[in-house]
């Protein structure tokens, strides 16, 4: 975990693009090329996370009586049809500045022995 993500897909690449020429599993090392390509995402939630901060407003004139509620410093679980990460272009050992959709970049794989699950 580089970055603070974890790996959710890994696959070897067509030719230096988003095309899956072969999917593997997360922890699974692909060997024999300098690339691939690895899906990460944000974990839902962090199990040694401290406890969100909260602050309450009064209503404002002519609101009822329930208080207003802000957390301070919560983020939403992805949603399964829109994964959330930090951007890739952001992400470290890119390979060729390549990104494709749906938290998914094309990254080197000798810094981290061929794994996304090492990489994110």
């Amino acid at each position: 975990e580089s970055f603070g993500h974890v790996c959710t897909a890994a696959a070897e690449e067509v030719a230096n693009n988003c095309e899956v020429l072969e999917a593997k599993a997360c922890d699974e090392a692909i060997g024999g090329t300098s690339d691939m390509l690895c899906t990460c995402e944000q974990p839902a939630a962090a199990v040694d996370q401290p406890p969100l901060a909260t602050t309450a407003s009064p209503p404002s004139p002519g609101e009822d009586s329930a208080r207003v509620v802000s957390v301070v410093g919560a983020t939403l679980a992805p949603n399964a049809a829109q994964p959330s990460c930090s951007e890739p272009s952001t992400w470290p050992d890119l390979k060729e500045g390549v990104t494709c959709e749906l938290c998914t970049a094309l990254v080197l794989t000798e810094p981290y022995g061929g794994r996304c699950d090492r990489y994110c």
